[in-house]
């Protein structure tokens, strides 16, 4: 972790989650070929903009005319690198998207959301209160990371974790899976919303911060 580095922190990385592809099926084609259809288009995180990008690029050379958004700056950067301009709020994530005073009134508004499989319904749910007809393009999904006996007693050797940074509710409840339970009430573990955090007290954490951001810096920010 880059943060971690320039604050000169000793850290042990465990990738929890792997990001593979979903396999793309017709529906996913039709989808993606019916793009000029849609009013708005969001993406939900880099990697949603990564695969969904690469896919949607291999039949819009030329993109159609669409209001973008995205999720957070990071994925915004994302797609400016692919050439577009999406307007992202400024608290990353779904409710910060739906506070957007441009996501309020979607009355007959068709709405694609390029996403990985599973996930929150709140972004959903809400925007078709609003009026919106939306579509969902899952475009990844995410796969445990398998790891032997002999690596996690390495890394869960007593005394080798102090503070532990998790980026999502899905990654809290892998990490817990592969936590010995006697370490629950000694770890610190530093998460990016309530959401994860209530998770995580819920899984018998009793040290859990809340660092208001999933962003590297706010997170290594509650370490010091």
């Amino acid at each position: 972790m880059v943060a971690c580095e320039r604050r000169q922190l000793s850290y042990v990385e465990l990738p929890l989650i792997q990001i593979v592809p979903v396999p793309v099926d017709q529906l996913h084609k039709q989808l993606v070929m019916d793009l000029d259809q849609f009013d708005v288009l969001i993406f939900i995180s880099t990697n949603a903009v990564a695969f969904g990008m690469a896919l949607i690029d291999q039949y819009w050379p030329q993109l159609p005319r669409l209001n973008w958004f995205a999720v957070g700056a990071a994925t915004a950067e994302e797609l400016g690198n692919w050439g577009q301009l999406a307007v992202a709020p400024e608290v990353p994530g779904s409710e910060g998207l739906l506070a957007l005073p441009s996501l309020q009134n979607l009355d007959q508004q068709k709405v694609m959301i390029v996403k990985g499989e599973g996930g929150r319904t709140l972004l959903t749910e809400t925007l078709i209160e609003r009026g919106a007809t939306v579509t969902e393009l899952p475009v990844y999904q995410r796969e445990p990371v398998p790891y032997s006996i002999g690596q996690l007693s390495k890394i869960f050797t007593p005394g080798t974790l102090g503070y532990v940074i998790i980026t999502s509710g899905e990654s809290a409840e892998q990490f817990d899976e592969l936590c010995p339970s006697t370490l629950r009430e000694q770890l610190v573990l530093i998460v990016p919303s309530a959401r994860v955090a209530e998770i995580a007290r819920g899984r018998g954490y009793t040290q859990v911060i809340d660092a208001g951001s999933p962003e590297a810096e706010d997170m290594v920010a509650c370490i010091e």
